[in-house]
């Protein structure tokens, strides 16, 4: 009897099949725990872990009668859709010193991502919708002047989970 699980690692909130096969041998499966499973008789359950560490067994039996058990565990990563995987910076400098000149917004933990940066008379001075683009503290092709500027940012991460920042950023020069 073999079990295994279409991931070896999911994120907290998603759901993934776990199986059991002998072969070519048809058999009849029970699943345990069961509170996690959507179809514990099922050779091919749905599980959706609550737990860092989801460990099922499975127990089946062959049509001659035979049983044989099985075990296979999942890991589970709670997702964190903020601090500490995501912050924005409060300050940067960006003078052309090479130290701290761009506004970087990079996390791992991000599937969607939008940021919308605003002078002190809340026009608009930078946009964008990609973690991966950075804030050179520029507007137009201009330099923008020393000052606190306002923000909002929504990002969602893993398993959809949501979050929405707002606040300030100083530019140094």
């Amino acid at each position: 009897l073999q079990a295994w699980a279409d991931a070896e690692q999911i994120y907290l909130g998603e759901s993934v099949r776990l199986h059991a096969a002998a072969g070519n041998a048809h058999i009849t499966c029970r699943w345990y725990p069961v509170g996690d499973l959507d179809l514990p008789a099922s050779p091919n359950p749905l599980a959706t872990p609550t737990d860092t560490l989801s460990c099922h067994t499975v127990e089946a039996t062959g049509d001659d009668g035979c049983t044989a058990t099985s075990e296979v565990c999942v890991k589970v990563t709670p997702v964190i859709c903020g601090a500490p995987l995501f912050a924005i910076p409060n300050a940067f400098t960006p003078n052309a010193d090479g130290v701290n000149d761009r506004l970087c917004f990079n996390s791992d933990e991000i599937i969607e991502f939008h940021i919308a940066i605003f002078n002190r008379w809340g026009e608009k001075v930078y946009e964008s919708d990609d973690p991966t683009q950075c804030w050179d503290g520029t507007y137009r092709g201009h330099h923008c002047l020393p000052g606190v500027y306002t923000y909002t940012c929504h990002i969602r991460c893993h398993a959809d989970i949501e979050n929405h920042f707002k606040g300030d950023i100083t530019l140094i020069r």
